[in-house]
């Protein structure tokens, strides 16, 4: 006696959902991470926040963050050598020792050692200084350095992989642009002029380093200049 095969016969199911219940079951599944990536978006230790508008002394014009966390700045024209310190921590600003000459329309870079190098300034609109300075803001201290090869009015500092920073461009007077640029080397503690290095025209001009030798540079056109 054997046993009899038996032919279980069972239906294929299928089932339709319309696009409306799709959407529907799919905001349901995804609608929790979307929430708690929202909630993370929102959260002010996550993305910080905006305070409330705070009045200050002056106009800001040029800022930089220091490695002290504390933000140096100084306002335009006339005003230009009153270098401020304001700290985040009290909300406070407080006047610091004057650069000496007016750093308003100069150029700025941060040395290795967290100096800031300061280029160029303002005798008078589109008329530069040739001063140069370093801030130290571990004592609160302005140096003054040699003079540039002559004034620039807007010039653009750029620290260099080695330390050292390149100056270029910015006007002697208006109309006149200094197109020598000129390295300051910390090492030497002085100025190194750029020889056959082609000069710049432009005010302000936006600079980086390459990933291979050189610098790009780009002014009024959207074209990186080698």
């Amino acid at each position: 006696m054997g046993w009899k095969s038996l032919y279980l016969h069972r239906p294929e199911k299928s089932c339709s959902c319309s696009p409306e219940r799709l959407k529907v079951r799919l905001l349901a599944v995804v609608a929790p991470f979307i929430a708690v990536s929202f909630a993370s978006a929102q959260n002010p230790a996550t993305v910080g926040q905006f305070s409330s508008v705070s009045a200050w002394p002056q106009r800001v014009v040029h800022a930089h963050l220091l490695p002290t966390g504390q933000v140096l700045w100084w306002p335009a024209f006339d005003q230009g050598d009153n270098p401020t310190l304001w700290d985040p921590s009290t909300n406070t600003n407080t006047p610091v020792t004057h650069a000496g000459a007016n750093i308003f329309c100069s150029g700025h870079a941060f040395l290795p050692n967290g100096q800031l190098l300061v280029a160029g300034g303002h005798l008078q609109s589109f008329v530069g200084l040739p001063n140069a300075y370093t801030y130290s803001p571990l004592d609160n201290t302005w140096t003054r350095l040699p003079d540039m090869n002559n004034g620039r009015w807007y010039p653009t500092n750029t620290t260099l992989p080695n330390g050292d920073v390149l100056v270029i461009s910015g006007t002697i007077t208006a109309g006149n642009f200094n197109v020598e640029p000129q390295v300051w080397q910390s090492a030497m503690a002085s100025w190194q002029p750029e020889h056959g290095a082609s000069g710049s025209a432009f005010l302000s001009i936006h600079v980086c380093c390459a990933q291979r030798k050189g610098v790009l540079r780009r002014a009024q056109s959207d074209d990186p200049v080698p």
